[in-house]
Formats: C-alpha cells, sequence, structure tokens
C-alpha cells in the first residue's frame, strides 16, 4: 500500500487542524472531511469508524421517507455520502436520486454485495458516483475517495464556464434568433468554446437557423447517456458550424413528453462545463418542470421578451415566480426583443410593470433577421446589419464581463490555503 493511502487518515483534517485534540474549535477557514452514512450495515459502519477516525461521520440508520431530511441535517452540505444499496435498493435509488438533485457536490457512494452490471449502472444513473462491493476493503474506500476528491479539486481548477440560459415569455419572441447568433458570434469573433444545446422536446430550431436541414443524433440523447459521456461521444453528437460553435440540436420526432432526471442533467452539465467556455440553452417558452431543473445549473437567465401585452404579462409572472425560488436577482436579465423607440408601450412602462431593469435591447429589424438565419452566417453580416452588430455588442458584454470574472477568479486561487483532504476537498 502506497505511503499516501497509509497517510490519507491523518489527512482527513486541514493542515492546521492535525495537531490539535479532536474536539478542539477549528481555526476560521478549516473543517474536517464531512461523510454521512444511509443505512449502512453495522460492520461497514464499524470499519469507517476504525479507518476514518478524523472524519466528521454522521449516521442514519435507515433511508429517510422526508425528501427535505438534507435540510434538517444543516449546513455545509456533506462531502461524501455512502449509500447502502443491499436492504432495500429501490429506495436507495430513490435517495441517491434526490442526494444529487439537492446536493450535487455531495459524491455519493453505493455500498453493496451485489455485482450485476444492471444495478451498477442504475446506480451511477441515479448520481452515484462510485460503487463499492462489500465487504468493504480500506484501500477500496481510501482509493475511492481520493478519485472523488481529485475530480473535485479538478472541477474547480478548470471549470469556470458559463451556463447562460434563454427562455422566452411566450411562444414567437425570437429566442431561438437571438440565441443562435449570439452563439456563433462568441465562437467567432470571441473565439470563446461554445456549445448550443436546443431543450426543446421536439422540433426545435436552432440547427436549422444555422444551416443544418438534416442530424443525425440530439440533445436529449446525450443526456440520457450520460454513463457513456465523454469526448468521443460529444463529438459525435454535437454538429459543427463554420463560426466554430458546436450544436446540440432538438429532436426532429413529435415526442414531446421527454424528461430528463436531475442526476442526468447534473452530470452532463459537469462534464460540458469542462469542455466548453459557454454553453447557451435554447429553451421552450414559458416555465416548466425541465427549465426549474436547470435553474440550479444556470449562471445566468436571459428571460426575452417583446412590447406586446401577453408577453409582459408572463414576463411579469416569469420574474415573480423566480423571485419565490430566491433565484438572485442579479443572475435574471430581461431582454426586449424588436425594441422600436415608438413603440406604443415605452421601455420605462415595460420595467414598471415587470418590476425590473431591461437588460439589453435588440432593434426590431425583421429582414435582417430573416436574412442572416436564411444565409446561416454571422461572421459575414456584422458590418452592415445593425441587427447583428447589436448582437456583436450584447455577445461582447458577455465575453468581457466572464474574463474580467476569470481574472478576479484566478487571483483568489493564488490567495488560498490549501484545505481538506490531501488539498483535495477545498471549501468554496
Amino acid at each position: 500500500m502506497s505511503d499516501r493511502l497509509h497517510n490519507l487518515d491523518k489527512s482527513l483534517m486541514f493542515p492546521s487542524d492535525r495537531n490539535k485534540p479532536q474536539g478542539s474549535d477549528s481555526p476560521s477557514g478549516t473543517q474536517q472531511l464531512s461523510i454521512l452514512t444511509i443505512a449502512l450495515d453495522r460492520e461497514t459502519q464499524r470499519l469507517l469508524k476504525l479507518w476514518l477516525p478524523t472524519a466528521n461521520l454522521r449516521e442514519l440508520t435507515d433511508y429517510p421517507d422526508d425528501g427535505s431530511f438534507l435540510q434538517t441535517l444543516g449546513t455545509p452540505g456533506f462531502d461524501v455520502c455512502l449509500v447502502d444499496f443491499d436492504r432495500d435498493p429501490g429506495r436507495a435509488f430513490g435517495v441517491s436520486e434526490q442526494i444529487h438533485q439537492d446536493s450535487p457536490e455531495t459524491a455519493i457512494f453505493a455500498v453493496s454485495s451485489d455485482s450485476q452490471p444492471d444495478v451498477i449502472i442504475q446506480a451511477m444513473r441515479s448520481g452515484c458516483r462510485e460503487y463499492l462491493f462489500k465487504p468493504l476493503a480500506r484501500d477500496q474506500l481510501l482509493q475511492a475517495i481520493i478519485r472523488t476528491g481529485g475530480r473535485r479539486r479538478d472541477r474547480k481548477d478548470r471549470s469556470n464556464s458559463q451556463v447562460l440560459t434563454f427562455v422566452g415569455a411566450k411562444g414567437g419572441c425570437g429566442v431561438t434568433t437571438l440565441v443562435t447568433q449570439l452563439g456563433a458570434l462568441l465562437a467567432s469573433s470571441s473565439s470563446k468554446k461554445t456549445l448550443l444545446l436546443d431543450l426543446h422536446s421536439s422540433l426545435g430550431d436552432a440547427a436549422l437557423y444555422l444551416g443544418f436541414t438534416n442530424s443525425q443524433y440530439h440533445a436529449y440523447e446525450l443526456i440520457e447517456n450520460t454513463e457513456r459521456l465523454d469526448a468521443e461521444l460529444l463529438q459525435s453528437v454535437a454538429l459543427h458550424h463554420s463560426s466554430g460553435l458546436d450544436v446540440l440540436p432538438a429532436p426532429n420526432d413529435f415526442e414531446s413528453t421527454r424528461h430528463l432526471a436531475s442526476a442526468a442533467i447534473s452530470h452532463t452539465f459537469s462534464f460540458l462545463r469542462l469542455v466548453y467556455e459557454f454553453i447557451l440553452i435554447d429553451a421552450p417558452a414559458g416555465l416548466n418542470d425541465q427549465i426549474v431543473k436547470l435553474l440550479g445549473h444556470t449562471d445566468y437567465l436571459y428571460l426575452v421578451t417583446v412590447g406586446e401585452v401577453a408577453a409582459l404579462r408572463n414576463a411579469s409572472r416569469i420574474v415573480d415566480y423566480i423571485a419565490q425560488e430566491e433565484v438572485p436577482q442579479d443572475r435574471v436579465r430581461v431582454i426586449l426583443n424588436r425594441f422600436e423607440k415608438r413603440s406604443p408601450i415605452p421601455e420605462s412602462q415595460i420595467e414598471k410593470l415587470i418590476q425590473r431593469k431591461i437588460f439589453w435591447t435588440v432593434p426590431n429589424q425583421y429582414h435582417q433577421a430573416v436574412t442572416t438565419i436564411t444565409g446561416g452566417d454571422t461572421s459575414s453580416n456584422i458590418s452592415r446589419s445593425e441587427l447583428i452588430r447589436n448582437l456583436k455588442g450584447w455577445a461582447d458584454s458577455i465575453a468581457g464581463a466572464k474574463a474580467k470574472a476569470d481574472v478576479e477568479q484566478k487571483s483568489k486561487a493564488n490567495t488560498k490555503k490549501k484545505r481538506g483532504i490531501l488539498g483535495l476537498f477545498e471549501a468554496s
């Protein structure tokens, strides 16, 4: 066994804690590795206490029935959660998915004596990152913790991407036109590695607006196959536009009942953030269960409306709902599309109605929009199109804001102390 594994149990407290007696107050900025166990058998629980004496262990002797049990246990969340899959696999799957949805940063380990591939795959789909076999071996457990901590540190070091979700207050607000052109501009003019994800459940138009008339695969196939998700699969599914923009199109069929599991969404975005600087989502109009699930993975929500009564009413309702969900106001940005200075509803009245400042106005240039969509090429129209010049300014503001945030994040990272298990589990 390597020295790293021999000394791992001594590293379960932050460096400044290791010489302190247990039970003493930790200095500011330090914490122990926290582990939650659920329905774990007595022998495995005993081994955990033996092998991880400095870890903060919390135990639930049975599968919780209350979906809000994590809130009941308090904050901050747990670094690792071990779930026993032998006593009741059905409830174990449900609990794992609930934890993955409510606390995506918690690493879930399935613990079981069942080695059937179907069970292992189902556990991974429910959000488990590791599958540990009984009887539990010390090396097996500690290596799993090292792998999980390494993945977490790798995400923090590499993942500074942004997910931008675009939602129309109602159908016909021009969301797909805006998101396709913004994506192409970010990829070409700003040279940012950008992905456009069309999450309409059927007959989405994003790929068509970019000149793709046929696609073999669609976005839902990628998200529904998270156990196979890697760079090779992504490149085989994505369409590659001449601007440099990658596109995951919507399905071309009429199936409208597709539902994505929270665990699959979380896993997909964790992976995509490692590949792309910007991930733009063309979402269906209004709010539904899928959009609500996306909010937790979205850095900025762009609510697109037009100066028309029904759209403004819906925009006001959506803003109110998002506020009730406690989404920070600075993450929600209202876009006024097809804006005309002589509109019967002035901009000031619109802001008063929706109780939110308008973040960006896009001019009403229908002919230019149709010409750009028909051509499928944004870059050639920049100099002569008022619409594209407007969107170029928007794209530049997005890229510039992200560049500034990246510099600030890098500065903080250089001054922050390494903390957690072997420096792998770092506090935010």
